[in-house]
């Protein structure tokens, strides 16, 4: 049982780290236009599809780092539950503690502004973590 909560713990933190480092690479890569709707907040569909996709990775790390520590496949779906639960959880704090203002003004935003003031749809931040379920689902099943 520690084995499991250790490698669950670990495969958040994991999951963490890469989303954090995966994200703002990205920004990096498309920049303030290429992130964001023009004049606004909201994020881009290029963003909210490659942000899927880069979630989905980072889960799957989760979920590959839980089995190898936890040494059992259960461990994965643990991690898909607890990454569903948090996300929801995350979810709810998100549309509670949306900014009242979405009208960008300055032409490029640097990564911390960005990562505060982004404003993805209610369907998007629902979807995330069904998507980080799948996620550490199938990143369990890479570890035989």
């Amino acid at each position: 049982m520690i084995k499991k909560i250790v490698g669950i713990v670990a495969g958040y933190i994991a999951m963490s780290v890469a989303l954090f480092a995966m994200f703002s690479l990205l920004y990096t890569i498309l920049g303030t236009t290429g992130a964001f709707q023009e004049g606004s907040y909201f994020v881009s569909n290029v963003w909210l599809i490659l942000g899927f996709i880069v979630f989905f990775c980072a889960a799957a790390l989760a979920g590959f780092v839980a089995v190898l520590i936890a040494g059992e496949p259960k461990a994965a779906t643990w991690m898909g539950a607890v990454i569903l639960a948090l996300g929801i959880v995350i979810a709810i704090s998100q549309i509670a503690g949306a900014p009242a203002s979405t009208v960008r003004e300055a032409a490029d935003v640097p990564l911390i502004d960005a990562m505060n003031l982004a404003q993805n749809p209610v369907w998007a931040i629902f979807l995330n973590p069904l998507i980080g379920f799948a996620g550490a689902i199938f990143g369990g099943r890479l570890r035989k």
